[in-house]
């Protein structure tokens, strides 16, 4: 008996030049938590053989005593490992329920030193410097513990001299944990062959508690930012207003009567940020950065700066609407937009213009003072 599929509305039909649809793509989500659950279970199947591990050289030591400095690096490497199974443990739960931050006011310092002084003890020969100040934020203390540890551990290799630092910037007044590893020998190649589990636990906690990681690798150095925006001020004395201490001296001729204003810059790209940023602090501006005008929004709606760049690819709608709030604030909002057109000459926006002022991209460093200072005087 034979069956023609032609005539079938229900049997699919193979051979009939009408291939099956592919499958639906897995989003980036799914394929994260795939992929984390994996190192979870991982983590938890690694964990019962250490415990047998730990066992067994407890009683290796208890029976031979004269053994026990010869076990010192097994119990360490046990120990390392088990941390690196708790952390893959974490990181599964994290990526399949996360918990709902519980904030409270945290004395970030005392906790960094709190976590800082038992990772030290675990690795005794590690030299490290630290320079930390007080700086409260207002975070879940647990999650914050976890994220400090695992970024100590991300930037944490046998040879490693530590340097750690904490201070709140000037502008918007965040406090930022800057963690930096030197060693000779490393390059980039070795870095990226392959991530370290503590790094993706430092990406996942950072988003859950909203804190802004930085991560830059160089030849023989590990340099890692982790910036706070929940900080409480406490502090009177310390001001957006204050001027950057990276700041060129004044030596020179590049105009100053802007110091001390604050300038927001709009643009994920880190060339053009920088050169803004020089241009800027060479008139003695407060600079900071955001990469898209919807965090922009937020920033302003937190603390307003005296000036925005926007470069003009992320000159949107979000960002239009962003200008109509701030001049309902303050008429005639200073905004300067980098244009990537051929023009060379700057164009500026007139007192009832509703557009910005505009500087080429490649002209930034001839035009870009004069345009700041011609807007800014329209609202000071």
């Amino acid at each position: 008996m034979t069956f023609d599929h032609r005539y079938s509305s229900t049997v699919p039909a193979p051979l009939d030049g009408m291939p099956a649809p592919p499958p639906a793509p897995e989003s980036a989500i799914d394929v994260r938590q795939a992929e984390f659950q994996a190192a979870g279970a991982v983590g938890a199947e690694l964990n019962t053989v250490l415990v047998r591990m730990r066992r067994a050289l407890e009683g290796l030591q208890r029976k031979h005593p004269e053994a026990a400095a010869a076990c010192v690096v097994l119990q360490q490497g046990v120990e390392e490992a088990t941390r690196i199974a708790r952390q893959s443990r974490l990181l599964a739960r994290l990526a399949q329920d996360a918990p709902r931050p519980r904030n409270e006011h945290v004395r970030l310092d005392q906790l960094l030193e709190a976590v800082l002084e038992a990772r030290l003890q675990a690795s005794p020969t590690v030299p490290c410097e630290r320079a930390i100040t007080a700086a409260t934020v207002h975070v879940d203390r647990d999650l914050t513990s976890a994220l400090v540890e695992a970024a100590l551990d991300a930037a944490l290799s046998p040879g490693h001299r530590l340097e750690v630092a904490l201070h709140i910037k000037h502008w918007p007044a965040h406090a930022l944990l800057r963690i930096g590893a030197l060693a000779p020998g490393v390059t980039d190649t070795q870095d990226d062959a392959h991530e370290r589990v503590s790094w993706y636990l430092v990406c996942e906690l950072a988003r859950l508690l909203g804190v802004t990681v930085d991560r830059v690798r160089t030849p023989g150095q590990l340099q890692m930012v982790l910036e706070f925006p929940r900080t409480v001020r406490e502090l009177d004395g310390l001001t957006a207003m204050e001027v950057d201490m990276d700041m060129p001296s004044a030596i020179g001729d590049s105009p100053r009567v802007l110091a001390g204003h604050r300038a927001l810059i709009i643009s994920s790209d880190v060339k053009l940020r920088e050169e803004v940023k020089r241009v800027c602090r060479d008139m003695g501006m407060v600079v900071d950065n955001v990469p898209s005008s919807a965090l922009a929004a937020q920033r302003c709606a937190v603390d307003a700066p005296d000036v925005l760049i926007v470069d003009e690819r992320f000159n949107d709608e979000r960002f239009a609407q962003l200008r109509e709030q701030m001049n309902q604030v303050r008429a005639h909002f200073p905004v300067v937009e980098i244009a990537y057109g051929s023009s060379s000459s700057p164009a500026m926006a007139s007192w009832g213009s509703a557009g910005p002022a505009r500087v080429g991209r490649g002209d930034l460093q001839s035009q870009l003072p004069q345009v700041l200072a011609l807007e800014m005087s329209k609202a000071l």
